[in-house]
Order: C-alpha cells, then sequence, then structure tokens
C-alpha cells in the first residue's frame, strides 16, 4: 500500500502536499466505509480509485497554492529564516551568529553590519534573503542535509494544512450532518448506529484539531526549527572550507 502510493510522489510531495490533501479528504471515504460497506464491486471500486486519486491531486496542488498564500501573508518560511538572521535575531546566541556571518563572508557573500542594518533594514533583508536563497543551493543533497529536508517537509507539511483549514472543517461538518442525518432514519434498520458512533466521535476530534491545533504558530514552530536548522549547514560549510584551505596550504608550502 505504501510502496503504491508512492508512485510518482518524491519524499516532499508525499509528506507536504499528499497528506494534508489526505487529511480534507479522509472523512468522506471514512462515512462511506461506513455507510456503504457493501456497495463496491470492481466497477465501482476502480471508478471511486481514479476519483479519490483526481480528487486528492486536486487538493494537493490546491493546498499547495493556498499554503504559498498564507506563506506570502503570514511572514514565514524565507522571511523567518531572515528574521534569525538578523543581528538582533532571538534564535541564536550572538557567538553561533557570528560564526554564521562567518560562513558566509568566507565564500563572497558580504552580509550587512548592525550599523548598515539599523540604517537600512530592507536592503539588510534583502542581502539576508540572498544569502539564505545561497545556502539553500548549496544544501540541495538530501543524503548529506537530510535533516534540513526533513524539518522542511514538516514546514511544508503544516503550511498546507493551514492552507486548507477551512476547507478541512467545511467537509468535516457536512460529513457530520449526513453521518447524524443517517443515524436518525437509517441507522437502526441497517444496525449500523455503533460504528456511525464511533465515526461521530473521530469527526468531532477530527474537527477539534482543525480548529485548535493547525494555526498560524503551528505552522511559525515549523518554519523556525527549519531556518534554524537551514542556517546550522553553515558549520558544515565552514568545516568543509577550512578542510579545503588547509588542503590547498599543504599542496603549496612556502619557502
Amino acid at each position: 500500500m505504501k510502496q503504491s502510493f508512492s508512485i510518482g510522489f518524491n519524499q516532499y510531495e508525499r509528506t507536504a502536499q499528499a497528506y494534508p490533501a489526505l487529511l480534507c479528504t479522509l472523512p468522506i471515504f471514512a462515512l462511506i466505509s461506513v455507510w456503504l460497506p457493501n456497495a463496491m464491486n470492481i466497477a465501482t471500486a476502480l471508478s471511486s480509485l481514479g476519483f479519490s486519486a483526481a480528487i486528492t491531486m486536486l487538493m494537493m496542488q490546491w493546498g499547495r497554492r493556498l499554503g504559498r498564500k498564507i506563506e506570502a501573508e503570514g511572514e514565514l518560511g524565507s522571511s523567518v529564516t531572515v528574521a534569525i538572521l538578523r543581528h538582533d535575531g532571538e534564535k541564536l546566541s550572538p557567538l553561533v551568529r557570528a560564526r554564521y556571518h562567518e560562513c558566509f563572508r568566507a565564500h563572497g557573500i558580504v552580509l550587512p553590519t548592525k550599523a548598515e542594518q539599523d540604517h537600512d533594514p530592507q536592503g539588510s533583508d534583502a542581502a539576508f534573503d540572498a544569502a539564505i536563497s545561497w545556502l539553500r543551493e548549496k544544501t540541495r543533497d538530501e543524503k548529506k542535509f537530510f535533516l534540513i529536508h526533513s524539518e522542511n517537509r514538516s514546514y511544508g507539511f503544516r503550511r498546507n494544512l493551514l492552507g486548507l483549514k477551512k476547507i478541512g472543517i467545511a467537509v468535516l461538518i457536512i460529513s457530520i450532518i449526513i453521518n447524524v442525518t443517517l443515524m436518525i432514519y437509517e441507522g437502526d434498520a441497517n444496525g449500523l448506529n455503533e460504528a456511525a458512533a464511533a465515526l461521530l466521535l473521530f469527526q468531532i476530534f477530527g474537527c477539534a484539531l482543525w480548529i485548535w491545533l493547525v494555526n498560524p504558530a503551528f505552522v511559525r514552530d515549523a518554519s523556525q526549527c527549519y531556518g534554524v536548522r537551514l542556517l546550522a549547514a553553515c558549520e558544515v560549510l565552514a568545516t568543509k572550507e577550512g578542510r579545503v584551505s588547509k588542503s590547498a596550504a599543504k599542496s603549496n608550502p612556502r619557502h
């Protein structure tokens, strides 16, 4: 099952895009599985499979678009990492931040000083953002920088989940109304009240999670974790640079 679902999706697409989409559509399929357990034959199973795949793809793209919109409006993603890299950032100690700035300078990337940042905040943020873009390109290798990509997937999942929040709650409310209506009019006749009651608890719990857990703070926390982990790659790049310099010095000794 897991292997078949993985076809056509990389790890980021599965975690950040497919899983939020599935969480949105899950109440629909749970409702069908309780109330129409014997209505599936080969033809309907195949058509339902195609329909669910199409809905999932649509929700993936929709969630990605809404997530990007929230990212732009809520100062998430790159802007959070920029805030961490600033001279007055709160997530790093001054010594660690100074090491990171030195790493960028060692690679020819000039960052603004504290005075320059105070004088021109917008220009300084643009410089910090350019440095972060450079760092992202240097850390594309998922095997070497597994933790960075893991945090990025977590952030993408939460961001897209927040983007789909209204849709997810709407789907749950509609499924709750349908489930309760069927319990009243069809439950006793079909002997499905116990399963429907369990489904109702699942629906209410899911609705509570959407309302209270999925919020901007939930996304910002993941964004900050990703930013800190991404900047920590400076330590790796600085070490690598130091080794290269030492090797060069050995191969070209002074006389």
